[in-house]
């Protein structure tokens, strides 16, 4: 769902002011979309800036957490911006009363921010390698956790990304705190990755979207990667975004994840 809702609002973090309220006014949507209106009929609405008032909330139609918490913050002036970062984990936690735990409190059912715009970020991270930004895209794949499993995951990332013309660059494990994850998470421990692939070839914006969706779709799903038993679960891979996600409490999330302190974003998606 986070790529779904960051793809549709990428576009207004860098539109002027008319259009970026059309953002929010579509983000109130967001909520109840799914339980009082069809795909077609939020499509139309996006599609002719909807503006009049609405009672987003109706108790007596709808149950009050029977939806996903979903947020957006955003700079206003295209930059990069601390804030954006800290107003979307305060978002987060806020919609733990959303989330859900099963006999281990600790572990929730999945809760996730999408960063973008974290260019210099990225970099940092992926040092010596020498980025363009929009000529090469970010991956983040949870792998169980066995150095047999996670070597073998990231060759099939690579000859897959290989067999669309693009080349795998680097990989990095991304730092945590393993404190705050719960009893379920334990029994079946996942490590997060992020990952870079460039393009081997001159390709326009949509072509690199169109491949980036198939290489993704390919690791998830082809009969013969799933046979192998590696447990891949791609959480993002594209352009201009990476999506953190894990199984631990949104409560717990910016302590989790080790280097969400040192980000700054253009936008953030919040998800749980």
């Amino acid at each position: 769902m986070l790529g779904t809702i960051a793809s549709h609002f990428w576009r207004f973090t860098s539109q002027p002011s008319s259009q970026r309220r059309m953002g929010h006014q579509l983000l109130g949507l967001i909520g109840d979309s799914f339980n009082k209106r069809s795909r077609a009929e939020v499509s139309s609405i996006a599609a002719h800036s909807y503006s009049k008032p609405a009672n987003y909330l109706n108790p007596s139609t709808i149950s009050e957490k029977s939806n996903c918490g979903a947020g957006i913050t955003m700079s206003t002036n295209g930059r990069p911006s601390r804030k954006v970062v800290e107003d979307s984990l305060i978002i987060l936690e806020a919609y733990k009363r959303r989330g859900t735990t099963g006999r281990d409190p600790d572990t929730g059912d999945g809760c996730g921010i999408e960063f973008h715009g974290i260019h210099k970020s990225i970099q940092t991270w992926f040092h010596p390698l020498e980025l363009t930004e929009g000529n090469y895209a970010i991956g983040s794949v949870f792998i169980r956790n066995s150095d047999v499993n996670i070597a073998q995951s990231i060759e099939m990332i690579s000859k897959v990304s290989q067999s669309f013309n693009w080349e795998f660059q680097k990989e990095r494990k991304v730092p945590i705190d393993e404190r705050y994850e719960g009893i379920m998470a334990k029994e079946d421990p996942r490590q997060s990755y992020q990952f870079i692939i460039t393009p081997t070839e001159k390709k326009t914006s949509q072509q690199k979207d169109i491949e980036l969706r198939k290489i993704r779709l390919t690791l998830e799903y082809d009969p013969h990667i799933a046979a192998r038993g590696l447990g891949m679960h791609i959480s993002s891979l594209a352009l201009n975004s990476v999506i953190y996600k894990t199984r631990v409490l949104e409560s717990h999330f910016k302590k989790y994840f080790r280097d969400v302190d040192e980000l700054e974003a253009i936008a953030a998606v919040e998800h749980s």
